[in-house]
């Protein structure tokens, strides 16, 4: 007999087993698409930002597509969602900024698929905070009052925004200076604002920031060497993401009674069928994450073969048998590492003969 698994790559990655299929096209309702790009009050581009779209004839509301790259957001809903006269309100936040419009869909968008919409945001208010003087020299009094966004995500510039007060005035604090602390208490960056009543800073989180809570703490020094400090706690998302290098599984010819095993390594490869790539998989996200794993077969095999006859080991947890209910690995990949994927097929004794199919889905979950 033949076992051949292929990989189907969606919001959860899943591998496919299989010989031979017959694909059935599903009928799908019209799409119906709103896009367009976000600009800041001085008309530059926005990038990544936050837009909501709501039918407020339904209630309905979903999120726009975005990326922290580019301005552009892409919302693509069908004919079942919008209907011709349905007012939608898209809410759009970014660069500390946010607008609400409200369209109204005409049958032409209807007829069209969707419509363009272009959107500047409003301009940012600001905060003025009045300093007093003394004839003594006092501390100055710092505080952070906001940080933007919160919480925020891998790839985002952060702005922290705050207000600054000395006794003896504003001329007397010599410097602003900031620290941002990891979730693990370690520096990621520090720098000086600008000294002024109101003032801000902005700093870029990498690609592979860490999730969990972040610090910042900010510091005011005058002449006189006085201080005063304020921390401020903002939260960067966990991003749970991975990749496989593996699109197909081949188990080859089992006689009944014998078992066919499939071994992966920890060394990514370039995608293609296993074997002869060793599936691995790799945490792409900012987070610690275990594995789940499940697996069915398909209507048109002979009888049930995989579910309840194939483990699986992934890295050094396992093997363990899997089923239609999804098995959890708890192997605590950290981010930007890999663990190898075994799989071992058990073909029972008194099996009918041909060619088996099967769907082993494999998702990622924080540990």
């Amino acid at each position: 007999m033949n076992k051949r698994t292929r990989i189907i790559f969606g919001v959860l990655l899943a591998v496919v087993i299989c010989m031979a299929s017959v694909a059935h096209m599903v009928a799908q309702p019209s799409p119906f698409m709103i896009d367009g790009y976000v600009y800041d009050a001085a008309s530059s581009p926005c990038n990544g930002p936050d837009v909501q779209i709501t039918n407020l004839n339904t209630s309905e509301s979903w999120s726009a597509t975005t990326v922290s790259t580019s301005n552009h957001y892409q919302l693509v809903l069908s004919s079942e969602d919008v209907s011709a006269g349905n007012m939608l309100r898209i809410e759009v936040s970014g660069c500390s900024q946010s607008k609400t419009v409200e369209h109204a869909v005409t049958q032409n968008e209807i007829d069209a698929g969707g419509f363009m919409m272009n959107i500047t945001l409003g301009v940012p208010m600001a905060s003025n905070v009045e300093t007093s003087a003394t004839v003594n020299n006092l501390a100055p009094d710092v505080a952070i009052t906001t940080i933007s966004p919160d919480p925020a995500t891998p790839s985002c510039t952060v702005t922290v925004s705050g207000t600054l007060s000395d006794p003896n005035g504003i001329d007397d604090v010599s410097t602003l200076t900031y620290v941002v602390k990891k979730p693990d208490s370690t520096t990621y960056t520090s720098g000086s604002a600008t000294v002024a009543a109101s003032w801000s800073f902005d700093f870029d989180l990498g690609s592979d920031a860490d999730a969990g809570t972040w610090t910042v703490e900010v510091t005011a020094t005058d002449a006189g060497s006085l201080s005063d400090t304020d921390s401020k706690t903002f939260n960067v998302s966990e991003v749970i993401a991975f990749s496989i290098d593996f699109n197909e599984t081949n188990y080859g010819s089992i006689a009944p009674g014998n078992a066919s095993t499939v071994p992966g390594n920890s060394t990514m490869e370039t995608v293609g069928p296993a074997p002869p790539v060793k599936p691995t998989i790799r945490n792409d996200g900012n987070t610690v994450m275990d594995v789940q794993m499940s697996i069915t077969d398909e209507a048109s095999n002979p009888e049930p073969l995989f579910e309840g006859n194939t483990a699986a080991t992934v890295g050094s947890v396992g093997p363990q048998t899997l089923t239609s209910t999804a098995t959890t690995f708890d192997v605590n990949i950290a981010k930007g590492d890999t663990a190898k994927i075994d799989t071992t097929l058990s073909v029972p004794t008194g099996t009918s003969p041909g060619d088996y199919a099967g769907m082993l889905t494999i998702t990622a979950v924080s540990s």
